[in-house]
């Protein structure tokens, strides 16, 4: 038997004629994955799209229809944890639950506070039974935040 080996040239011309001539079906294939790849890229930029649309309207509704209130520190956990051992990621926060009253509704809120901010808060260490300044939404009594001082 005599074997022909092919030339580099020849291999070019090779996979050119085949990607020229490829049949109807591989092509209809690479046309579906290219439109499943758009389909799935656009849904992701909409999910995105709502979910920042989202927090921006909660953050806005805050300032529009916020109102200052005491509220009640309920309790304090502090967390200092190496999150991911091998590049040395801490976390290091406080997370403080608090409640308040909205006219005769009892309110329940919950901040996480990191370590670096936490004297942008607070001028000193609070404790349980404390009282702390918050905004809340008179709409939505659910969206409070704790005020920096």
């Amino acid at each position: 038997m005599n074997r022909y080996k092919k030339n580099k040239g020849e291999k070019t011309a090779d996979a050119f004629l085949n990607n020229v001539f490829r049949n109807d079906n591989d092509r209809s294939e690479q046309k579906k994955a290219r439109i499943s790849g758009i389909v799935i890229i656009g849904v992701l930029i909409c999910i995105l799209t709502v979910l920042a649309y989202l927090y921006f309207q909660k953050s806005n509704e805050l300032e529009i229809n916020g109102e200052r209130t005491y509220a009640t520190v309920t309790g304090i956990k502090r967390n200092g944890y190496r999150a991911n051992d091998m590049d040395g990621t801490t976390v290091n926060n406080y997370m403080i639950s608090f409640e308040f009253f909205d006219g005769e509704k009892k309110n329940i809120g919950f901040q996480t506070i990191e370590k670096k901010n936490y004297s942008d808060y607070f001028n000193n260490e609070i404790k349980v039974t404390d009282t702390i300044l918050i905004l809340y939404s008179t709409v939505n009594s659910d969206n409070n935040r704790i005020l920096k001082k």
